[in-house]
């Protein structure tokens, strides 16, 4: 989902839920996009959080709540009011809260997810 900011520059607020193998995510990043005829290049920044299942983790009830910085970039093109497009959105985890320090997956650096979309503008 995008939502338009009416920023000086335009730009705007983009917000996924997504589901990992192990994890439940969501993420919150401002994006700046630059149009090229139909073609439209974007890339921001932002926050993540979710939930990292552990089966053999015995605190929290199996989870582990993680949180931190993430960016996206991506591109997509446009013909009418139909979009196809892909970004790929970094993500760095680090405990949020769950007694996270004895965990091996912990502080992790990843790529995070590649998306692929095919919507409708309905503006």
């Amino acid at each position: 989902m995008s939502i338009p900011l009416n920023t000086q520059t335009k730009g705007s607020l983009h917000c996924i839920i997504s589901k990992e193998h192990d994890r439940n995510l969501s993420y919150v990043n401002y994006v700046e996009k630059v149009k090229l005829n139909n073609f439209y290049l974007y890339a921001g920044a932002g926050i993540h959080f979710g939930n990292m299942q552990t089966m053999n983790y015995k605190q929290d009830a199996g989870s582990i709540f993680l949180a931190g910085p993430c960016g996206i970039v991506g591109a997509y093109y446009q013909f009418n009011n139909v979009f196809i497009g892909a970004d790929m959105v970094p993500r760095m985890d680090a405990p949020f809260f769950g007694g996270c320090m004895e965990h091996e997956y912990c502080k992790e650096a990843t790529l995070g997810s590649v998306n692929f979309t095919i919507g409708i503008n309905l503006k």
